[in-house]
């Protein structure tokens, strides 16, 4: 025997050891070593390693081809007993397939709602760059805040501030539209005026036409696929005339639809130059475009918030007020503003809100599947001991009822998009959106339902797993079920959690259906019942008397009246001068256009003097106030008053009650009617009539 031993290599060893079967691993591995050694002795070391790496590698195919077949015959098996034992409970499996279901499907609707609220925006390729400029000003003791700035202000950023690379400044027109074609009227159009920078901004795909090029074109404009088919249906809209304020515009562009989930929404885009020229609109003093900034990557925001702030001062320093930038990312979900946003916007808190309700729900749903496992634990023992006997170890124990939690799992999936597909038109009108299931189109989805099912599965199937493979033969066979120290206890933990986290959803549905209760209930001071909204053009504004006549003669029109709803963002918010104005007293007012029959058509309460009317010539000059302004102007009897509002003196001459104009968040500010024109006006049915519609 030769003195010297010779070693083969180690990650060879361990890999042949891994490889050979475990009960003849010993003896085989001696014969290896024994070969290895002789190898060694008669040739040299270096052969006899490659000799040795060598049975290594051909162990590795047989190895794996033996662990494959175990492994696949293994889950064929739990597979089988899994289903068997579902098939033999069926009324335990439907509760807990049912159970699952509905708290997977409930989950599910939450998740595609959040991701929908999350989405928005986030598909430009600039988003993380793209800012809105907001502002936030002192009017009299007020605080005015929104997003809203002047026309000029983004060429005078652009200009002084290198951080910025573009700029957008736009004016998308509040409400609904109305533009004409040939003899047709065509209603609820979303009108958005913008400059030139606004496709190097957004990612609003082109379909025909260069847009930068069209919107440098005054009398040029750009409609969606959507209108485009609304007014035209097959026929190709380019270079076809449409009538839009009273003026002829050719379309030489057209656009993709504008997605749901940007906050920005319009169906027919335009230059914003004539407005941006126009001597009045074009003053730092008229606050009533938007603006957007395209940063450079890295940029101080809180440096150029102050920046932009010391640019406006510049030109109003008798502002006092602030301006700062808000990322397009946030825009739909983190916006509060006293004056209304022209953006599609949402809640961040509701989001938080609805994520952890969905969470609870999967929560309880999970819960309730351990409980019913767990209780079925004494139907399953002898089964486990048995098992154990016949040499399943612990390992293969938790294995067999995972894989029947797998099943379960699977099944109440398939169950829980089923329900989804079915829920999900209710879900769409509850929240006004077009949520869809499209699962070759999207990728989100997918991953999240396969996250879903895989997550609930491991939750729901540890403590039963665990539970259950803690049984002991001996004691379960000889005297029923092992009952092992604390299981009692954690069921009872569940249960407890289960109770409390159901009485919280209890409590929260209430909460949820009494704040929808007040919501549809809440009095907003005026009536929208039966109103149609229409825009005026052309002609139609000019002889208004004659068209008004015309509706009226409609046994089914109740009124009709110039002027949008109530809930219509301000012309622009005045300082007014009154009788009775204390020395050093401001007051900032939202000024309305109304005209006559205006409140009687919105069911609006003049709870003091009379509305406007055709016998007095003087109303021209005269206003109404809503009850809020006669609080801040301290007046005790405000009719006949005394008021000048923007150089036109007149009186007061009626009091309108209380109506919420904004959000129930904010509190009612005082608010000036004024006789005057408006590009819009309502139509009162006496009953919600096809007929008397068409």
């Amino acid at each position: 025997m030769s003195a010297i031993q010779y070693h083969p290599p180690r990650l060879a060893r361990r890999i042949l050891a891994g490889c050979l079967p475990p009960w003849d691993r010993e003896h085989l591995m001696e014969d290896y070593e024994a070969c290895f050694q002789e190898m060694a002795e008669e040739k040299n070391i270096k052969q006899a390693r490659q000799w040795y790496v060598k049975q290594c590698v051909k162990t590795i195919p047989g190895y794996l081809g033996y662990r494959f077949a175990w492994k696949t015959g293994m889950l064929f098996n739990y597979l089988k007993v899994g289903l068997r034992n579902i098939g033999k409970q069926k009324i335990y499996a439907f509760i807990n397939i049912g159970g699952l279901a509905l708290g997977l499907s409930s989950c599910l609707l939450i998740f595609l709602w959040v991701q929908d609220e999350w989405s928005f925006d986030r598909f430009h390729s600039k988003a993380n760059r793209i800012v809105r400029v907001a502002g936030e000003m002192r009017r009299a003791d007020q605080f005015i805040s929104g997003p809203y700035s002047p026309g000029p202000l983004g060429a005078a950023i652009h200009e002084a501030l290198p951080d910025v690379e573009q700029y957008v400044t736009m004016n998308t027109i509040s409400g609904f539209w109305t533009v004409k074609d040939a003899d047709r009227f065509i209603e609820n159009v979303h009108i958005c005026l913008t400059t030139t920078g606004f496709f190097d901004l957004f990612d609003f795909k082109m379909v025909i036409g260069d847009g930068k090029t069209i919107l440098e074109d005054a009398g040029s404009i750009i409609v969606t696929e959507e209108l485009a088919h609304r007014i035209f249906g097959e026929e190709d809209p380019l270079g076809k005339t449409l009538e839009v304020n009273r003026r002829d515009y050719q379309i030489a562009g057209l656009m993709q639809n504008v997605p749901e989930n940007s906050h920005l929404q319009f169906d027919l885009l335009m230059s914003a130059r004539p407005l941006l020229d126009h001597p009045v609109f074009s003053s730092w003093q008229y606050s009533g475009f938007h603006t957007y900034l395209l940063l450079q990557t890295e940029v101080d925001r809180d440096v150029l918030n102050t920046k932009m702030t010391d640019i406006y001062k510049e030109r109003m320093p008798n502002i006092e007020g602030k301006l700062y930038i808000q990322s397009l990312k946030k825009i739909h979900l983190y916006s509060s503003f006293t004056r209304r946003d022209y953006a599609v916007t949402g809640n961040s808190r509701s989001v938080a809100v609805f994520s952890v309700l969905g969470l609870v729900i999967l929560a309880v749903a999970c819960i309730n599947f351990i409980n019913l496992t767990t209780a079925r634990s004494t139907a399953r023992a002898v089964e486990v001991g048995m098992r154990k006997v016949m040499g399943a170890n612990r390992r293969m124990i938790i294995r067999q009822f995972f894989s029947e939690t797998f099943i379960l799992v699977c099944l109440a999936m398939g169950l829980a998009l089923c329900i989804a597909v079915f829920l999900l038109p209710v879900l769409n009108r509850f929240s006004e959106k077009d949520l869809t299931l499209k699962f070759m189109n999207i990728w989100i989805p997918i991953i999240a339902v396969g996250v879903l099912w895989f997550l609930t599965a491991v939750i729901a199937g540890s403590a039963p797993a665990y539970v259950m493979s803690r049984f002991r033969p001996s004691e379960v066979l000889k005297s029923g079920p092992f009952r092992g120290p604390g299981r009692a206890g954690f069921r009872r933990l569940l249960i407890l959690v289960q109770f409390g986290l159901s009485v919280a959803l209890i409590i929260a549905s209430f909460v949820i259906h009494h704040q929808l209760r007040f919501i549809r209930s809440k009095d907003l001071g005026y009536s929208r019942d039966n109103l149609f909204i229409m825009g005026t053009v052309g002609g139609f504004y000019n002889n208004f008397e004659g068209y008004k006549a015309e509706f009226l003669s409609h046994p089914g029109v109740e009124s009709v009246a110039l002027g949008f709803q109530p809930i219509w963002d301000q012309i622009r918010t005045t300082s007014p001068d009154w009788e009775g104005r204390v020395a050093g007293q401001e007051l900032a007012v939202q000024c309305y256009a109304a005209g006559y029959d205006y409140f009687g058509t919105w069911g609006m309460e003049v709870v003091q003097g009379r509305p406007f009317s055709k016998v007095f010539a003087t109303d021209t000059a005269n206003v109404l106030v809503n009850e809020a302004a006669v609080r801040m102007m301290g007046l005790e009897d405000p009719i006949g008053k005394r008021v000048t509002v923007d150089g036109t003196t007149g009186q007061i001459i009626g009091v309108v009650k209380d109506f919420h104009h904004a959000s129930l968040h904010h509190a009612i500010q005082p608010i000036f009617f004024r006789l005057m024109g408006s590009a819009g006006f309502a139509v009162k049915l006496r009953s919600f009539n096809e007929e008397t519609i068409e």
